[in-house]
């Protein structure tokens, strides 16, 4: 009778095969896991930016008005008046939690947020629900990581 002493060719082809998965599955279960934790990272920041501007337009509810349309991808033309202020005092917040936006990089407009890509979108809207009800809904739109990570914050307030 013959004993085999070894392990075939092919016996060991399989397990190198089965092992090859596994590697390829945990490299994947890895990357995915990496960025679901990036883009939590990111929420939770730029929810502490959006609460802090939503809390200083609520206490400036007189020039709610003014708030619209605020972009704080950049510096306002000058600090004169308390939005002006809190302009600088948002994009100062966003730059040092997130990439600073360079001077080169593009604007987002329109359409769905999800969608846009390759681009830095910091920006303030300021919607009266109906008109002369005196409420309002801020909206706070950030991008950060080139596009890739894109958050909406929104809240409704009553400024009467």
């Amino acid at each position: 009778m013959n004993k085999q002493a070894g392990v075939s060719l092919i016996e060991a082809m399989v397990a190198a095969v089965v092992v090859g998965i596994g590697f390829v599955a945990i490299y994947g279960i890895t990357t995915s896991s990496t960025r679901v934790l990036l883009n939590s990272i990111d929420r939770e920041k730029g929810n502490m930016i959006a609460n802090m501007i939503m809390e200083d337009i609520v206490i400036d509810v007189e020039n709610i008005t003014q708030y619209h349309n605020i972009n704080f991808s950049s510096s306002p033309l000058s600090q004169t008046n308390s939005v002006e202020k809190k302009h600088e005092k948002w994009k100062s917040a966003a730059d040092k939690m997130f990439d600073q936006v360079q001077s080169g990089s593009t604007e987002c407009s329109g359409g769905n947020p999800k969608e846009w890509k390759n681009c830095h979108y910091r920006k303030v809207e300021v919607v009266e629900t109906s008109s002369g009800s005196k409420v309002y809904t801020i909206s706070v739109h950030l991008s950060n990581r080139e596009g890739r990570a894109v958050n909406t914050f929104k809240r409704t307030i009553n400024a009467e």
